[in-house]
C-alpha cells in the first residue's frame, strides 16, 4: 500500500477485514484501529527502551540508565527462550518476566512521582506507563515477540518499492510477513509486520528508524 500522507485512515482501511493483534509503537494513526476492539495493541518494548536510550544520550540520566538495565533483564529472558514453542515461551514469560515487569511498573510509578511533569524523563516514563497493558500482552501470547525488530531487519520480505508502487509479501503455511508504507512529501514511512496463525492472531509494526547497538 502506497499513500501520500500519514493519516490513520490508510492502515485502518488496509486492516478493515483483519482481527488479531497489531504490534506497533505509539503512532497516533493507529489509535482508531483499536477503538472497536477487533484489533488489540501489543506495544513494542524496543520503542520504550529507545525513549530511555535517547534520554541517556542527551542528559546522562541515572533514571535512564536504570530503565535500560531493567528492560535489558526482559531481553535476556527472550534471548534464552528464542526458538522454543509458543507454549514454552508463554510459560517462561509468566514465570520469569512478569515479576520483573511488576517491579519495573512499581519503579516507574515511584519515579514519576519525583519528577517534574514537563521533564524529558517524565515523558519517557509516561510513555511506558501509558501503554502498560499493551506492553504486557506479549507475556500471554507465545507467538508474539517482545518488540518489532524482526520486521525491521527482515530483508526482501514485504518490501515496498516506492517508484513502482509495489508491495511484495512472502507467504508461508503459517504466516504472512509484510510491510505497508505511507509516504508524504517528506518521505514518511510506516511499516508493520503481519503474522497469522490458527487463532487468526497478527503481529504488526510501525517503523520509526533504527538506533545503534541494537536499540531500535
Amino acid at each position: 500500500m502506497l499513500t501520500r500522507n500519514r493519516k490513520g485512515e490508510h492502515p485502518k482501511e488496509h486492516l478493515s477485514s483483519f482481527s488479531g493483534t497489531l504490534q506497533a509503537d505509539g503512532y497516533a494513526g493507529f489509535e482508531q484501529i483499536y477503538e472497536t476492539g477487533r484489533i488489540q495493541e501489543a506495544a513494542c518494548w524496543a520503542h520504550v527502551r529507545r525513549k530511555f536510550y535517547d534520554l541517556q544520550v542527551a542528559h546522562k540520566s541515572p533514571v535512564a540508565v536504570e530503565g535500560i538495565e531493567r528492560i535489558a533483564g526482559l531481553y535476556a529472558i527472550e534471548s534464552e527462550i528464542r526458538g522454543r514453542s509458543p507454549e514454552e515461551r508463554r510459560e517462561i514469560r509468566n514465570l520469569r518476566s512478569r515479576p520483573l515487569l511488576d517491579s519495573l511498573k512499581q519503579w516507574l510509578e515511584e519515579t514519576l512521582g519525583k519528577l517534574s511533569r514537563k521533564s524529558d524523563t517524565a515523558l519517557a516514563v509516561r510513555y511506558a506507563l501509558g501503554r502498560w497493558e499493551a506492553l504486557l500482552r506479549y507475556c500471554d501470547n507465545g507467538r508474539l515477540e517482545i518488540d518489532n525488530n524482526a520486521a525491521n531487519t527482515a530483508s526482501g520480505i514485504g518490501c515496498i518499492m516506492p517508484r513502482a508502487g509495489l508491495c511484495r509479501i512472502k507467504a508461508g503455511s503459517a504466516s504472512v510477513l509484510g510491510r505497508i508504507s505511507s509516504f508524504s512529501g517528506s518521505g514518511y514511512r510506516h511499516n508493520y509486520r503481519l503474522s497469522r496463525n490458527a487463532s487468526n492472531g497478527s503481529v504488526g509494526r510501525k517503523r520509526s528508524g533504527a538506533r545503534p547497538d541494537g536499540v531500535a
